[in-house]
């Protein structure tokens, strides 16, 4: 045997020895899970969602009496709420609502400063909701209904504060509309007192 046969023996082994030793078929890559179909009920898509958020965030603008040029900059800062639901983008945009309020407002009482209160809330708990979650996400309503009863329980407070606030500063004179929403507070205190105290 020649040295070329040689060499040429030795290097078909050599061959031979490291195929044997690659994987055969493809044992490395995971099973193949089967199809999974998980039933929702109705939902919402999350884009859909996101401009119900610049909507709101738009119409709390709005509502704390900007202008044209305070609600074009109230609108490019709702679209912070767009990208960044869960985000930064309703701490900015509750900011300036605060800042047009501040600026436009001549220290008298408002119905639309309740309608601002609700929105404002709205606008929180619907981006708190949404958080980080993508475009596509699909929301249900059975999730949007879980934490109801807790904001009905706060923003029914608040309002209540908001009036009674708005009656004891002198900013309307409906005197009876203030006991009422003083002892509506009570209420509202004593009912929710036990069920915040209680151990889970």
């Amino acid at each position: 045997m020649t040295a070329l046969e040689r060499s040429t023996a030795s290097l078909r082994r050599l061959v031979a020895a490291q195929t044997r030793r690659l994987p055969r078929g493809r044992p490395t890559l995971a099973p193949r899970r089967p199809r999974v179909t998980v039933e929702t009920g109705a939902w919402l898509p999350g884009w859909l969602l996101r401009l119900v958020c610049v909507a709101l965030a738009v119409g709390c603008v709005r509502l704390a009496g900007a202008g044209d040029t305070l609600t074009v900059l109230g609108v490019v800062l709702a679209a912070l709420v767009l990208v960044r639901p869960g985000g930064v983008g309703p701490v900015v945009v509750l900011a300036f609502t605060a800042f047009v309020l501040t600026v436009s407002s001549d220290g008298g009482w408002r119905p639309e400063s309740n309608l601002l209160l609700l929105g404002a809330h709205l606008l929180v708990q619907l981006g708190a909701l949404l958080g980080r979650s993508s475009w596509a996400v699909r929301v249900e309503l059975r999730a949007l209904l879980v934490p109801a009863p807790r904001f009905v329980a706060v923003q029914l407070t608040a309002q209540l504060v908001a009036v009674l606030g708005a009656a004891v500063t002198g900013r309307f004179e409906l005197p009876g509309l203030a006991v009422l929403a003083a002892v509506g507070l009570a209420a509202l205190v004593l009912f929710l007192t036990p069920r915040l105290t209680a151990r889970p």
